[in-house]
């Protein structure tokens, strides 16, 4: 398919992608591999990249490949190896409050309820017929 001025392909994967001029190419791994979004990860990880950043070009694998073994950062760094990695050790975190097992950030509703009801029984009549208007006064005292 033709755009102009771009050419595009529509990919196994049925996703349309843009083919590459030659002189873009270098450009487009750098972006893909060298800058500081791009990672210094390998071959097959860069050419999916940019693949999905839909470009194309008929030896995208190849040349991903061969920017690599120029790439002077991961030359002189090369992979961690088995021998270089720290031993992982599990760490047991634990929480102050989750060893003694209370809540102390709120309070249940059971227990305030508690707490409200006790001081209308303290300030009203026991016939209970002015709670409503004490109601605001225990809200207020608790």
């Amino acid at each position: 398919m033709i755009e102009d001025p771009f050419l595009f392909k529509q990919c196994v994967d049925n996703i349309i992608r843009k083919c590459v001029a030659r002189s873009e190419i270098d450009e487009i791994l750098y972006h893909c591999h060298s800058s500081p979004s791009g990672g210094h990860f390998g071959g097959s990880h860069t050419t999916v990249k940019i693949l999905q950043a839909r470009f194309f070009w008929p030896i995208v694998f190849k040349d991903a490949h061969v920017y690599l073994k120029n790439c002077d950062r991961c030359q002189t760094t090369g992979n961690i190896s088995r021998r270089n990695e720290m031993s992982l050790t599990n760490i047991l975190k634990v929480e102050l409050f989750d060893v003694w097992g209370i809540d102390f950030l709120c309070q249940f509703p059971s227990y305030v309820n508690r707490k409200i009801k006790g001081i209308l029984e303290n300030v009203v009549r026991p016939n209970r017929r002015d709670w409503s208007r004490r109601l605001d006064d225990a809200l207020w005292a608790y």
